[in-house]
């Protein structure tokens, strides 16, 4: 277990609650100087990389579609620099700056050769009709302002809802059944809770 995996592991554990108990597997086996007894696909789920099987009408899932839908959307938010002396420069400066994680956000990414330009950012305009904009109170990618600002530039249509909980994602993506029945029942009828 070197220094960079544990902390991309703790990194990546943060995007999900459900990752807390292979987490703190983990964290008390390196405490107490044991060998961990957790993979890191216990502790970052994600890590585990196994593909869905096809159901009927939908084909199968590849496992490296997460890694592939994710760069496809961080890459083309804004401009990337290309040069790895940039990189190697900002990887100095935040290694100093951040000494925990520092070096780890800074390194050179795929995007830095994504061939595809980066797409205009999207204009909010108020919503013609009812939104619904769920958040995690504590989602350690998108703070919570965030989500209150993308409701509030909706407009009047749209309804905020945040829940007592950590992780990057709400509806489907936490075990939580009362976001999921307002997601879904949003989805399927149109309905906001009252």
């Amino acid at each position: 277990m070197t220094g960079p995996v544990f902390r991309e592991a703790t990194r990546q554990a943060l995007y999900s609650d459900q990752s807390f108990p292979g987490l703190a597997a983990l964290w008390s086996a390196l405490r107490d100087g044991r060998a961990p007894r957790v993979t890191l696909a216990q502790v970052v789920p994600i890590l585990a990389s196994r593909a869905a099987p096809a159901e009927p009408g939908w084909p199968a899932v590849p496992p490296d579609s997460f890694a592939v839908g994710f760069l496809g959307v961080v890459c083309r938010d804004a401009a990337w620099p290309r040069s790895a002396h940039r990189y190697a420069a900002d990887v100095a400066v935040d290694s100093l700056r951040y000494p925990m994680v520092g070096s780890m956000s800074a390194g050179m990414f795929p995007c830095a050769r994504w061939r595809f330009p980066a797409v205009p950012p999207v204009t909010l305009r108020p919503a013609a009709r009812d939104t619904l904009v769920l958040h995690n109170l504590r989602d350690p990618a998108a703070p919570i302002p965030g989500g209150r600002a993308l409701a509030l530039a909706l407009g009047p249509k749209a309804r905020f809802l945040s829940f007592d909980q950590g992780g990057h994602g709400t509806y489907l993506l936490s075990a939580n059944p009362e976001a999921n029945a307002i997601g879904a029942a949003y989805l399927a009828h149109g309905l906001l809770p009252g």
